[in-house]
């Protein structure tokens, strides 16, 4: 059977103060967009969905809080600086109506948010146990570079990634990314089993003459693009100590 796949849902980043600020509006925009979510999950499609979601549920406890601590009937609103995550105000003397409705919409919006990040972790992690990643041949102890193999299996391909490995620091943190760029793809079947691929790579990249090398299935069909390959480039951060 097919796999139904969803119009990927998009809410634009001044959703908040676009068109008309009613909360009957607003409710019909969140909802709608929600719902798109919601089905995207069903069908297995997590990003960037679930990266959309957790981002406009930031921006909006953010701007919440900012509003909540304006002191009421000084100021109206003037705008919002999504870059920097705050409201603009101007002065003004009796209370303004428009900045009570942007509360009554964040406030309906938040709970709203959260239940859904909640559901997308919840299909998050239902698929992180579904894709194994092992390890092809020898790991070198060097493993900042390397490739994987992504068995395919709507596409019946074996999709070879070079990838490799940054590190970022912040205060009290250190976090890795893996970059992922295509190579080459070959059939799935006994031919072509992993082992086969890495000795490929290996006539194609002399210069790279023992890379490390993982191979990635899952024990279901998975989007790829949407799930199988965002979610192999996390499981990879977990596992690949990089060099100092």
């Amino acid at each position: 059977m097919k796999t139904i796949r969803p119009k990927t849902p998009h809410l634009s980043d001044t959703w908040i103060t676009d068109k008309h600020i009613d909360l009957e509006y607003k409710s019909y925009l969140i909802l709608g967009y929600l719902q798109s979510v919601e089905a995207c999950f069903r069908a297995w499609r997590l990003y960037p969905m679930l990266a959309d979601l957790i981002r406009h549920y930031r921006e909006l406890v953010a701007v919440k809080l900012a509003a909540e601590t304006c002191e009421s009937g000084t100021v109206t609103l003037a705008g919002i600086d999504l870059e920097n995550i705050r409201l603009i105000y101007e002065k003004q003397v009796p209370p303004h109506q428009l900045l009570e409705e942007i509360l009554r919409v964040l406030e309906f919006a938040e709970p709203q948010f959260a239940e859904s990040i909640q559901e997308g972790k919840a299909y998050y992690e239902q698929v992180e146990k579904l894709i194994h990643v092992e390890e092809v041949g020898v790991i070198p102890l060097r493993q900042d570079e390397g490739f994987v193999i992504l068995e395919d299996q709507e596409t019946a391909r074996n999709r070879v990634y070079e990838y490799h490995v940054t590190l970022y620091e912040k205060p009290g943190e250190r976090f890795k990314a893996i970059h992922t760029s295509f190579v080459a793809d070959y059939p799935v079947g006994l031919m072509y089993h992993f082992r086969r691929i890495k000795q490929e790579i290996l006539r194609l990249r002399p210069d790279l003459p023992t890379p490390a090398v993982y191979g990635a299935v899952s024990e279901q069909p998975l989007p790829f693009d949407e799930t199988f390959l965002p979610i192999v480039r996390r499981l990879l951060a977990y596992r690949i100590t990089p060099s100092a």
